[in-house]
Formats: C-alpha cells, structure tokens, sequence
C-alpha cells in the first residue's frame, strides 16, 4: 500500500509550518516601550522575555513536524504489515 504521505510532502508541510511559527515569533516579537529607558534590569528583563520568546517559537515549529513525522512513519509501518 502506498503511504498517503510520502517524505516530501512532509518536508513541504514542515517548512510551511516553520515559516508561519517564524511568521507569528517576529510579530510577536518582544519590546520595550520607549519611556522606561535603558537601565540594566529592563535590558536583563527584556533579554530574558526574548529568550523566552524565542525557545517557546522554537520548541512550537520543532515538535509538531517530528511527532507527525514518528506517528506518519508508524503508521505505514503498521499498515504495511497488515497487507
């Protein structure tokens, strides 16, 4: 039986997937408001809120492709098994 999925499309899906999560990650992007000014706890609590942002965006576009990559892949396995 074929897979309904083959590997590129996924790669495709993946990338459209990454490319909206880095979409919403620079929209909503962290900022300082102008008149709180630079002293060093805003920049570390700014620092820190970017940090933040970006590994919440990172682990967001990461594990959805690759969990629907293992359960893709297991299920082929099962399927191909059974015929």
């Amino acid at each position: 039986m074929r897979a309904l999925l083959n590997f590129r499309t996924w790669v495709v899906l993946a990338a459209l997937w990454a490319a909206m999560i880095a979409y919403f990650c620079w929209t909503l992007w962290p900022r300082v408001s102008l008149d709180l000014g630079r002293d060093p706890g805003t920049a570390a609590a700014l620092q820190s809120a970017i940090n933040a942002h970006v590994g919440y965006h990172l682990i967001l576009a990461l594990v959805p492709p690759l969990v629907a990559l293992v359960l893709g892949k297991m299920t082929c396995r099962a399927l191909s098994k059974s015929s």
